[in-house]
């Protein structure tokens, strides 16, 4: 049975969006604060905290791994070496499953939606 896991897609200072370490439904914690009062967060890569708003947005581990053995999340970008494309990995609502190249386990992940964008359009050379 695969683990329920998520990510939050947050934004930095700078406005660039950033994702969390991934977590399960059961980490996410509560805390009182002055300025907010009770809120919800997660614990950042960097020890930062992430709160957890309504800005805030997920997303899920698919139970799958790339060639490397790295963990495959929706809106991660797969690619795969001497091929000229890239794939996107979406949740389609009407299919109600994640949608994945064939032989998804040949391809690599190259970047995520979130953080580096630009990495659809990348080319895998080598």
């Amino acid at each position: 049975m695969r683990e329920i896991k998520f990510k939050a897609i947050y934004y930095l200072r700078n406005e660039k969006k950033a994702l969390s370490k991934p977590f399960l439904i059961s980490e996410i914690k509560s805390r009182y604060s002055e300025r907010y009062g009770n809120e919800l967060y997660v614990e950042g890569k960097r020890g930062e905290d992430v709160e957890i708003g309504r800005h805030t947005e997920f997303i899920q581990f698919t139970g799958l791994k790339d060639k490397n053995g790295k963990e495959i999340y929706e809106g991660y970008i797969l690619g795969r070496k001497g091929w000229g494309n890239t794939k996107p990995i979406r949740w389609f609502e009407n299919l109600t499953r994640f949608v994945l190249p064939k032989e998804f386990w040949k391809w690599e992940v190259i970047g995520n939606l979130y953080e580096n964008p630009e990495s659809i359009n990348g080319v895998m050379k080598k």
